[in-house]
């Protein structure tokens, strides 16, 4: 079963790799203390509107999401995978979680001025993505519509920085 899941995912990458349907740029979204994170953005090859964006913010690589990236500019998405501060080609050192909100908060307010973007805006991820997610949504960005949060504690104090808060 194992083989045959690895086998699809690689026909996937694969497909996701050719497919001439998506154009990949990378940007440097300032933050509002001047560092910049480093972003890759997936656009469908040709669309004639603006449209929702997925936002992936990372500590693990951008690169290691790609697949999302192809994925869902095939569905007709924007997709913005970002190395969080610290990480990856991203400027600055590792806060903790401690900047992620700010952080996403001025990643979303970039977007949202852009042409390409219909100001819906949804957050994915799993672990340290889901709580980065977690931790934006105090900013209340307008443009949030949605997020998908999988596997991501939303109490850092309980399970993360004191588990069982001892």
């Amino acid at each position: 079963m194992k083989f045959k899941i690895k086998i699809i995912f690689l026909i996937f990458t694969i497909f996701s790799i050719l497919s001439p349907s998506q154009t990949l740029n990378t940007y440097f979204i300032p933050t509002r203390d001047g560092i910049l994170l480093s972003t890759d953005i997936y656009f469908p090859f040709s669309f004639s509107e603006p449209l929702p964006v997925i936002i992936m913010r990372t500590p693990y690589g951008k690169e290691n999401l790609s697949e999302f990236g192809f994925y869902f500019s095939l569905k007709n998405y924007i997709v913005a995978i970002q190395d969080t501060r610290g990480h990856g080609k991203s400027q600055g050192e590792p806060s903790g979680f401690l900047k992620e909100g700010e952080d996403g908060f001025d990643t979303i307010k970039w977007i949202e001025e852009k042409d390409w973007c219909n100001k819906k805006i949804g957050l994915l991820g799993a672990s340290a993505l889901g709580i980065n997610n977690y931790l934006l949504l105090s900013t209340n960005p307008p443009s949030l519509k949605t997020i998908i949060s999988l596997v991501a504690t939303s109490d850092l104090y309980e399970y993360a920085a004191y588990p069982g808060g001892v």
